[in-house]
């Protein structure tokens, strides 16, 4: 197929790891020649405006949570309206809402579903996958653990997924990096505060843990709880939603992700990239990223002492530190959105 009107269509453009996929690669298909228009289901949120600022259309459905039927009529309006040849549809939500609202019109867009999640929970969203799976054009994973979890939970061979790692974008110039004070560890976590990514274990890890201190960066419904949880330790510091990622990488002495399961785990190779030594757990995404020993270190997923074991290394061994972000940078530097570009651009010339 040449390239033509592409939709990309997903469940919201709050800050988080898909949309940044969707601000990366909508942009870059629109240079290589695709009339691209981003669909959300809810509103357009902050990286849908920064897409209009880019130039690329976002129309939002105003969706009033995962229930609301309005949207099926206004998505089904948008598509009578304009014609699509092809969608990539990103979550489970906006791959429901695609095949609902095509239902019974005459020019229907093959839809590409593209997954970006590895958790089992909840099981009704893959439920809703397996269903769909037979209508789907190709589906799509960014790592080896997203396919074999559609192989798990939808029953479509890991070796028929097609699989399109995700990519990281540099500033033109990096912040300096804030040197580490011996002695001392400032541990960051960056990401939506959400059950799935067990920033408890990470409170819990560090809890006494001398030289520790303690950044967290986004917003999500489990914030709350973990500012109730840290609330007797001057060490943790809640940063809200961070407008600088890359002067937020610089002030940190290494990356945690203790996640029960991840996609794609884009904030390591956003850390690797920056020059911040990573820690993960033993999940799956995560274990796509991180080789243990080399360019970061992996602890068992939901022990709170494995992870409180690599901290106390990262903190008291300098030459540690950087041997894992040297590494890490070699391991960034194999992850570009124009490779990713590239790789969803061949798979929409072929369909």
């Amino acid at each position: 197929m040449k390239p033509g009107r592409l939709l990309i269509a997903v469940t919201d453009l709050e800050v988080g790891g898909t949309p940044t996929v969707i601000e990366a690669i909508a942009p870059r298909l629109v240079k290589l020649g695709w009339a691209v228009t981003v669909v959300s289901l809810s509103a357009v949120g902050p990286v849908g405006a920064r897409l209009l600022a880019a130039g690329v259309p976002v129309v939002a459905m105003n969706g009033r949570g995962g229930l609301d039927l309005r949207v099926i009529l206004r998505l089904r309006r948008h598509l009578k309206e304009n014609p699509y040849d092809i969608c990539l549809a990103f979550l489970f939500h906006a791959q429901a809402a695609m095949r609902v609202a095509t239902i019974g019109l005459a020019t229907k867009p093959p839809v590409v579903h593209v997954f970006q999640t590895t958790q089992p929970d909840p099981s009704w969203h893959w439920k809703i996958g397996q269903r769909l799976a037979p209508c789907a054009a190709a589906l799509v994973g960014p790592t080896e653990s997203v396919a074999r979890a559609i192989e798990k939970y939808i029953g479509v061979a890991a070796t028929e997924c097609v699989v399109i790692p995700n990519g990281v974008e540099l500033p033109a110039t990096l912040p300096s990096r804030i040197a580490a004070t011996p002695g001392k560890c400032r541990v960051g976590f960056l990401g939506r505060l959400d059950r799935i990514k067990r920033v408890d274990v990470l409170l819990d890890a560090v809890k006494g843990l001398e030289g520790i201190t303690v950044s967290i960066g986004g917003e999500g419904p489990e914030g709350p709880a973990l500012r109730e949880l840290a609330s007797s330790s001057p060490a943790v510091t809640f940063e809200g939603l961070v407008a600088d990622k890359w002067a937020w990488f610089a002030r940190q002495d290494v990356l945690v992700l203790p996640s029960e399961a991840e996609g794609f785990g884009l904030v390591l190779i956003e850390a690797m990239a920056a020059g911040v030594p990573v820690v993960g757990a033993e999940s799956p995404g995560i274990t796509d990223m991180i080789q243990d020993g080399k360019n970061g270190l992996l602890f068992t997923t939901n022990d709170t002492a494995d992870l409180r074991a690599c901290l106390t290394k990262i903190r008291d061994d300098a030459a540690l530190r950087s041997r894992l972000a040297s590494e890490g940078l070699d391991t960034a530097g194999r992850y570009s959105w124009d490779a990713a570009v590239a790789g969803y651009e061949e798979l929409l010339r072929q369909l």
